[in-house]
């Protein structure tokens, strides 16, 4: 299938998306990915957001590899399958051919571009090695724009025996993106979630 050409980038900043595509699901009850809203896939509307915001390239991490490249992904096995989001997070940037990567996980149905330019445009206002979006005052880390410095510190955690990202970061400068759409960086986990949005 032929990939959708891109929108123009986030003021003309050159960066990569990631999509952590891994997760187990349990409370859904099936791959969220799959998950249909509106007639289309939760994977379909978050690589539509990235897509449109100017990522190029829209990066996928786990899951059901060659079905996440037909909706136009650029997609990766997870380099630790089982470990969490922080080894996805790692997976991710490892690939990323810019300096500037978006990570998102693909429970976010109704992320849209906005919010996708906004954080990358925080990101390259500023030197922090993350910018994350900020709901009810607590930065989303998986709703983020992460510099390839962030790289090194999130890897050395992770061989040290850390599993959890927040924990991970923690030594990383992380600067919040405000007024922010909130119903955009809501997540679904169950399919109450779903009809609730």
């Amino acid at each position: 299938m032929a990939k959708p050409p891109h929108r123009e980038m986030a003021k003309g900043v050159a960066f990569s998306a990631v999509v952590l595509c891994g997760g187990s699901s349990r409370r859904m009850g099936r791959d969220k990915a799959w998950v249909e809203l509106n007639g289309r896939s939760i994977a379909e509307r978050v690589f539509s957001a990235v897509n449109d915001a100017g990522a190029a390239p829209a990066m996928s991490v786990g899951g059901d590899v060659d079905r996440l490249a037909s909706v136009g992904f650029d997609a990766y096995s997870d380099l630790h399958p089982g470990e969490g989001p922080l080894g996805g997070v790692i997976t991710g940037l490892r690939a990323s051919p810019h300096a500037l990567t978006f990570v998102c996980a693909v429970d976010l149905p109704w992320l849209s571009a906005e919010v996708v330019r906004s954080v990358v445009a925080a990101a390259t206002a500023g030197r922090a090695p993350v910018s994350a979006a900020l709901l009810d005052r607590s930065p989303q880390l998986l709703t983020a724009a992460y510099r390839a410095e962030a790289l090194p510190i999130l890897e050395r955690a992770f061989s040290a025996g850390e599993r959890a990202l927040w924990r991970a970061a923690e030594p990383l400068e992380v600067v919040g993106v405000t007024d922010l759409d909130s119903r955009a960086l809501r997540d679904v986990d169950t399919p109450r979630d779903l009809r609730s949005g």
